[in-house]
């Protein structure tokens, strides 16, 4: 049965405003409607369809074959759409419209609402957009995200012409309107409530006789939303994730993409960015993070692993999930991962567990905009189950987890590179020339463009008696709390990513990129601690790699001079240790072993043999011996640094959270 179509004439007779429009002086058809009554999609844009021959008939000319087949993407047929072209009817100067111009179509669209009953508003393009919902935020930042805006569930897109000039919003469009088919699929009650943006469309609807969308609504054929079950009371979310069943490292997508789905797509809803490398990935997030903060963001992070608790792996606007939080969505993601196993696709593992924990929180949080650290490579890494990113970073690459990503620089470039996907620009700090080829070589290969920070634009001197390190890039001076001699580059390569995201259409001024610069912390990060009374300085740091070893050589020899701390390190056994002893042995007059916190630790005897064995090789006296436990190996070291002296932690990660424990015992803390 044919489907009964409104009259373009019919329409036009309910909005007599349309026909006075100064606008429309000497065109034919340019404010149009069209479609089925019955339609599940109202598509809002400038022209979409319209070419110089067909003025105002939808699914012609170039962009409107290309919007016919993004609708196929989305599993939509003509007779499901209406469109309603009311936007940028330019005048014969061919000016943009001025506002009270723009107005005048707001009756017309209004009258959609009242003839048509969507599932959910499509706006195409930032004039569309803009008008729909009364934001000044550009296509940009909002394309693909679902807002509950009034009555009303919108999702902007970029235009289909976008994808006509510029191949690199192809693949976008393309990932929005499969959005745009899963929401569908899902139901409309799963939009998230955008709060700043409220009830921006009553403007529109207001005059709607239509039950329109209304938040929980299931009518037609949405689907209805799932029903998950409260968490027992016995539930321990950290126990559960924690599982030895699924610790295991296991690369690969289809798991995570599978559990992302069952939870419809959170990272759909949240725009992000990406970052892998071996060193310096977590303060490169926690820059960006604190800048995008700064201006007024409502921000993720996640990262791993967490230093003192389990939480911290996942914050919201600088704080870390809440224990309810985090037991609530750990309940319905467990639910999703039990029926995952039952039904043969494998239960998802423990870094898989946290990644759609962090993507379904920042999803509820309403998150602008989530900054995600890399587990493990990138390519086959659970967090590269994200779509395009607004930009991807890359941090230096070295030698590590070799294993799993291979036994040559270029070979884990390549892994690191494989988060890199087309419309994603890509920010890439300082490399060796055969790891910057191939991450060249993938950039060019997905058409988007590789930005370097200019090192030669980077200076910096001693630590300020303020307690921050100043320095400067491109000219500008900016701050930093976090004192390693490594860090100005960190920060340079986030101020990079943060000129991206400018470009990009998020509106972070220079002010607030100093600000998040300067304010940006991160623990277990040549975390110089304050000295108790009588007791040698501290400084704690994760490094656990052959480059980190060098990086904090540097640092430790610049603030205290060479050989004048006392190590006191633990090291996981798959690590190049060997190496990161002779690294760090300039800086070190005595070194306590300890055994790290976990199943992969070196034991602290075997290290104490190693460390001797490097010192001998090179002639350097070095005091060598072990403890069994941090709080025996700081007193230990304390007293052999005695009150001018310097002792620091250093060797794994999984090491801190007993580090800081014993520390406080000794009445060190954190500031």
């Amino acid at each position: 049965m044919e489907p009964t179509f409104a009259s373009l004439d019919e329409l036009r007779d309910h909005v007599s405003g349309c026909r006075r429009c100064p606008l429309c002086e000497g065109r034919a058809h340019v404010v149009f409607g069209s479609g089925s009554p019955q339609a599940r999609v109202l598509v809002v844009g400038e022209a979409p369809g319209r070419n110089e021959d067909a003025q105002g008939e939808p699914f012609v000319g170039a962009a409107g074959r290309r919007l016919e087949t993004y609708l196929q993407i989305a599993g939509l047929s003509r007779d499901q759409v209406f469109i309603a072209n009311v936007l940028k009817c330019r005048p014969p100067d061919n000016r943009n419209p001025r506002v009270e111009e723009i107005a005048q179509c707001a009756p017309y669209l209004r009258e959609q609402t009242r003839l048509i009953d969507p599932e959910v508003i499509v706006t195409l393009g930032n004039f569309a957009t803009h008008f729909v919902l009364k934001t000044d935020r550009g296509i940009s930042e909002l394309h693909g995200r679902l807002i509950r805006a009034g009555r009303f569930s919108v999702l902007p897109m970029f235009h289909p012409a976008a994808g006509l000039y510029d191949q690199r919003k192809r693949p976008l469009i393309e990932q929005d309107f499969a959005t745009l088919g899963r929401f569908l699929r899902r139901g409309a009650c799963d939009a998230p409530e955008d709060g700043r943006l409220g009830d921006a469309l009553a403007g529109i609807g207001e005059e709607a006789t239509a039950p329109a969308l209304r938040a929980g609504a299931t009518g037609g054929s949405r689907a209805p939303a799932a029903d998950v079950s409260a968490p027992p009371a016995d539930f321990d979310p950290v126990a559960y994730v924690n599982e030895p069943r699924w610790r295991a490292a296991s690369l690969g997508l289809d798991r995570m993409r599978a559990l992302l789905d069952r939870l419809g797509n959170p990272q759909r809803r949240v725009r992000c960015v990406h970052v892998a490398g071996t060193n310096g990935k977590g303060s490169t997030c926690a820059y960006i993070e604190s800048a995008l903060r700064c201006a007024g963001y409502r921000t993720g992070l996640f990262t791993s692993p967490y230093v003192i608790r389990f939480e911290e792996r996942i914050r919201v606007c600088g704080d870390d999930i809440g224990s309810d939080d985090l037991r609530d969505v750990t309940w319905r993601i467990h639910q999703h991962a039990e029926a995952m196993e039952a039904e043969g696709l494998g239960h998802p593992t423990e870094f898989e567990l946290m990644f759609a924990i962090a993507m379904a929180h920042f999803a509820d949080q309403g998150c602008d905009i989530a900054v995600i650290e890399v587990g493990l490579g990138g390519r086959l890494d659970a967090t590269n189950a994200l779509d395009a990113s607004e930009v991807c970073v890359i941090t230096p690459v070295s030698l590590d987890h070799t294993d799993w990503l291979g036994t040559t620089l270029p070979q884990i470039a390549s892994e690191k590179a494989g988060i890199i996907k087309p419309g994603c620009p890509v920010v890439c700090g300082p490399q060796t020339p055969e790891a910057h080829e191939v991450i060249e070589g993938a950039a060019a290969k997905a058409g988007v463009a590789v930005r370097t920070p200019a090192m030669d634009a980077l200076s910096f001197g001693s630590v300020a008696p303020d307690g921050l390190r100043p320095f400067t890039y491109g000219g500008r001076p900016f701050r930093t709390r976090l004192l390693g001699r490594y860090q100005p580059g960190n920060a340079a390569v986030a101020i990079e990513a943060l000129e991206v995201l400018r470009e990009r259409g998020w509106n972070v001024s220079e002010r607030q990129v100093r600000q998040g610069i300067e304010q940006a912390s991160w623990p277990g990060r040549f975390e110089v601690l304050p000295a108790a009374e009588g007791r040698p300085a501290v400084v704690v740091d994760g490094g656990h790699n052959v480059q980190g070893a060098r990086a904090l050589a540097a640092s430790l020899t610049e603030l205290f001079g060479m050989r004048s701390c006392v190590l006191v390190m633990s090291v996981l056994a798959d690590k190049d240790y060997p190496a990161m002893v002779d690294a760090v042995l300039p800086a070190a007059r005595a070194c306590v072993c300890v055994t790290a916190d976990s199943p992969r630790a070196l034991d602290a005897a075997d290290l104490a043999a190693c460390v001797r064995e490097r010192a001998a090789a090179c002639e350097r006296p070095v005091e060598v011996s072990t403890a069994s436990g941090f709080e025996e190996a700081l007193r230990h070291a304390g007293e052999m640094a005695g009150p001018q002296g310097a002792v620091c932690v250093f060797g794994s990660l999984y090491s801190l959270a007993a580090a800081y424990r014993a520390l406080a015992v000794l009445g060190v803390t954190r500031a």
